[in-house]
């Protein structure tokens, strides 16, 4: 529950963690349902322009059906489960979870400088490569990666082989090969 988040964020970073989409919603009325053709979600209906990622993935009149694999069938559900998002978080739906920067606190007890964690993991591309929740992708393909972005649109769009080097969630050090078509 929401209380429960907020505790473990409170020991975890000092503050409460709440996810951030960068845009305004309304609820889907009839008149709304019937022009779009749908039945369920919210309505976006400006953005805010204070989040990058929103900008580019995002235009107003785009409709939210779903939110890290729970529907949204209205304002309330849509702002309810932001509240469980941390900051700096992504969803995906292609790739079947939700990715987040590690705290420091997590970067201190695996002795690295970045990470990016998976966790709520749904079906999808991560769930095919055996990546556990809660495992970090530390670096893809030689390269740092610390940037929740940067790991989804590489993860969606990568082409042939890929190596990922990261931390199980045991704490152990995991070299991952996959090829992707």
């Amino acid at each position: 529950n929401i209380v429960s988040k907020t505790i473990e964020d409170l020991k975890e970073y000092g503050e409460v963690q709440r996810g951030f989409a960068g845009v305004d919603v309304v609820d889907i009325d009839g008149e709304i349902e019937d022009k779009l053709g749908v039945d369920a979600g919210v309505l976006v209906k400006r953005l805010t322009n204070t989040k990058q990622e929103a900008t580019t993935l995002l235009k107003a009149g785009d409709v939210i059906t779903k939110i890290d694999g729970k529907i949204i069938d209205a304002k309330a559900t849509f702002d309810e489960r932001m509240a469980y998002l941390k900051k700096e978080s992504v969803v995906s739906e292609e790739l079947g979870a939700e990715f987040e920067k590690i705290s420091k606190l997590e970067k201190d007890a695996y002795r690295i400088s970045n990470g990016i964690k998976v966790t709520n993991i749904t079906n999808g591309k991560i769930r095919q490569m055996s990546v556990g929740e809660g495992f970090v992708f530390v670096k893809i393909n030689g390269k740092p990666i610390d940037n929740v972005n940067v790991i989804v649109e590489l993860l969606k769009e990568y082409k042939g082989q890929i190596r990922i080097e990261g931390i199980a969630p045991n704490g152990a050090s995991q070299y991952l090969n996959f090829t992707f078509r």
